[in-house]
């Protein structure tokens, strides 16, 4: 697993100038206030990073910043004027990644770049949305192996994410990139060339806004870092002059920073965790609520609390194997392992002994 790269903040060769202002911004969901009285700018060519506890506004923020949602009171203001809205924010050449996706399951990769892609339309657009994403991904991520004709229900989440951030890349004329949680997904490997391409967007003139709740990230690639507390915005700092440390006091609660250990794990190239034995270990309370029948002394055992259930997610028992006149039951279907009608459990042979785990293990 190699590290992310932690290169200085981007500088964009021409002067930066406030591009998006928020001045006083306030929004409520029936009694629950998400924000209150938020104030912040986005210039060209920065990275200001947004951090902040579960709960404290920042996805509402991001939401307003894009158009998509509108305040209850205060303003938001493209290049210092005119109606916000997520109609303007599309020709301003405003995007959004989304921490819950919104790719289409049913449709291909390329089918869903051409539904934000204004350059696929008429005829021949497969080709054009095709060509595009292509582009893209190869571009920010070499070696992805996404086939671009493929439904997006079959791809892993790591590449759902990779085409959920190239269809937002493929937006012409690109002035301003909102990232929520955008490496939830990624490998340490991705994770790395994701933000290469960010330093190299921001050089271009573009500014962004970069939620993430891994610290490190934030503090290796933004420019400027903003603090959100219960729907507020309670400093901002320049990223080069402050700490994680500092960001969780800032942020409130008793957290503290583990930077030593998250830069062991991921500086350690290639490292496999699991070759260390247990990584965690659940004890003391019972599994899903998919596990809630317990099978005989025979049956599998869930593996994180050394109990005996019944799911899509047992493996084998611990110790000895079920003998062959106590075959387990297979937990995707039910049914006895050695039964024919069973195609999901390893039925009983010579080659697959009894007790051997289900694919879903």
């Amino acid at each position: 697993m190699a590290s992310v790269t932690q290169s200085p903040p981007s500088a964009s060769p021409q002067a930066t100038q406030v591009v998006l202002t928020a001045q006083d911004v306030s929004k409520r969901y029936g009694n629950t206030t998400a924000l209150a009285g938020i104030d912040v700018t986005v210039q060209t060519g920065e990275i200001l990073g947004l951090v902040g506890h579960n709960g404290a506004g920042k996805s509402t923020l991001m939401r307003v910043l894009a158009g998509r949602e509108q305040p209850d009171a205060g303003t938001v203001s493209w290049r210092g004027g005119g109606e916000w809205n997520q109609s303007v924010a599309a020709r301003a050449g405003v995007r959004m990644v989304y921490q819950e996706l919104a790719l289409c399951p049913d449709l291909t990769v390329a089918e869903n770049i051409a539904l934000s892609d204004r350059a696929a339309r008429g005829w021949g657009w497969r080709r054009a949305a095709e060509r595009h994403v292509a582009e893209k991904l190869d571009r920010v991520f070499p070696g992805h192996g996404i086939a671009i004709v493929r439904r997006t229900s079959d791809l892993t989440m790591a590449q759902r994410q990779m085409v959920e951030i190239a269809r937002a890349l493929c937006t012409p004329d690109l002035a301003m990139l909102i990232l929520d949680e955008p490496t939830e997904s990624l490998s340490v490997d991705a994770t790395g060339q994701l933000y290469a391409h960010l330093r190299e967007l921001a050089a271009s003139g573009v500014g962004m806004v970069l939620i993430s709740h891994r610290m490190q990230e934030v503090l290796a690639n933004a420019d400027r870092i903003a603090v959100m507390k219960d729907g507020r915005i309670v400093d901002t700092v320049a990223a080069r002059s402050t700490s994680e440390q500092a960001l969780l006091s800032t942020m409130g609660g008793e957290v503290h920073a583990d930077t030593a250990t998250v830069r062991r794990v991921t500086s350690t190239e290639r490292a496999d965790i699991r070759q260390g034995g247990t990584v965690a270990r659940i004890t003391g309370r019972a599994c899903r609520s998919s596990c809630n029948r317990a099978r005989s002394s025979a049956s599998p055992v869930w593996p994180a609390t050394d109990r005996t259930r019944s799911c899509g997610g047992c493996g084998p028992a611990r110790g000895a194997s079920p003998s062959p006149s106590a075959a387990p039951t297979c937990p995707a279907t039910g049914r006895p392992a050695a039964s024919s009608r069973c195609g999901a459990w390893q039925r009983t042979s010579p080659s697959r002994p009894p007790g051997s785990s289900h694919p879903a293990a």
